[in-house]
């Protein structure tokens, strides 16, 4: 915070910038540079300073959101021009700032990092295999302390799929400790449940391309999403996907994933052993994934970004 309202406007003098992109949702106040704003989300708009101070999320991250409700309604107004990343969000954000123009906020879709392919099996998979103790045959699931990734809506459903199916898929965890989700098993009383759940910490992007390509089915139902950029990390590995029909998820995949309510752990359930069981539609989530992957570049999400760069500079000199 510091750096950006103090240091930043500072260095941009000394540099004579034309124009200043913040990609972070957040930017200087004082600055008489025309600015660039990616707005990636107003979640923090939408969550009252009592829920953030009091969500399970790091204090770090509750600065966070309060230090960008504070900042963005202000910047909203000031900036030149915004980028968000789905026309989903773009409605969002004009609902939470009715003043701002429609045409003053772009939509520019992510892209998928060149980490994310299909790996090939070979001795270092198996090594890879045995450094993280993965079972044979698992779901794969990103969560996290916030509310939203739906941590204990996926645990209900794996809960209900390993009741109604007598066999050995286990269900690998992101983002979340033993110790972590054991207190939420026993907070849903189903702690019998432990034995069929690995969880593990921070993984690099390399890793995580390996984690979706090796599971059988990747499990995304988010309460609120801007955009969901690990559904396509998992489609480009050629991972068939579970994801919510709310929010940013169904611009995203279209038909190219299993949709959900993703409050409904039974529907969730349902779609686990559907996918699971079912190889025809297997291979057609698999298909239409990966082809829908390639749709998402970030050599493309430059060049717009650049196109919209030379037009904030035309507009300026006008």
């Amino acid at each position: 915070m510091i750096w950006e309202q103090y240091a930043l406007p500072k260095a941009l003098k000394r540099f004579d910038c034309d124009v200043l992109h913040c990609t972070g949702n957040t930017a200087p106040l004082f600055t008489n540079i025309p600015i660039i704003l990616s707005l990636h989300d107003v979640i923090f708009m939408e969550t009252n300073f009592c829920s953030i101070l009091s969500s399970p999320s790091s204090n770090y991250q509750k600065i966070g959101n309060l230090y960008r409700r504070f900042v963005v309604p202000f910047i909203v107004r000031k900036c030149q021009q915004m980028v968000t990343v789905s026309n989903y969000e773009k409605s969002k954000i004009q609902n939470q700032f009715p003043s701002v123009n429609s045409s003053k906020i772009s939509v520019i879709y992510n892209g998928v990092s060149r980490y994310f392919k299909p790996v090939t099996l070979d001795s270092t998979i198996d090594q890879f295999i045995e450094r993280y103790k993965l079972p044979q045959d698992f779901f794969f699931f990103i969560g996290g302390k916030d509310s939203r990734k739906n941590t204990i809506n996926v645990l209900r459903a794996f809960s209900i799929y390993c009741k109604n199916n007598d066999n050995t898929t286990k269900l690998v965890i992101l983002h979340h400790t033993q110790s972590e989700v054991s207190k939420l098993l026993k907070q849903l009383k189903i702690e019998k449940l432990t034995a069929r759940i690995n969880c593990i910490g921070y993984v690099s992007n390399t890793d995580l391309s390996k984690f979706y390509s090796l599971s059988s089915l990747f499990l995304f139902p988010s309460i609120r999403e801007g955009f969901g950029i690990p559904v396509i990390e998992a489609m480009a590995c050629k991972t068939p996907v579970l994801t919510s029909l709310i929010s940013a998820l169904p611009e995203v995949v279209q038909d190219a994933a299993y949709l959900v309510n993703p409050e409904q752990p039974n529907e969730i359930a349902d779609a686990m052993y559907l996918i699971q069981n079912n190889s025809d539609l297997k291979n057609e989530l698999i298909a239409k994934g990966y082809s829908r992957s390639q749709k998402f570049s970030w050599a493309e999400a430059a060049q717009q970004t650049l196109s919209l760069y030379l037009y904030v500079i035309q507009s300026i000199k006008k």
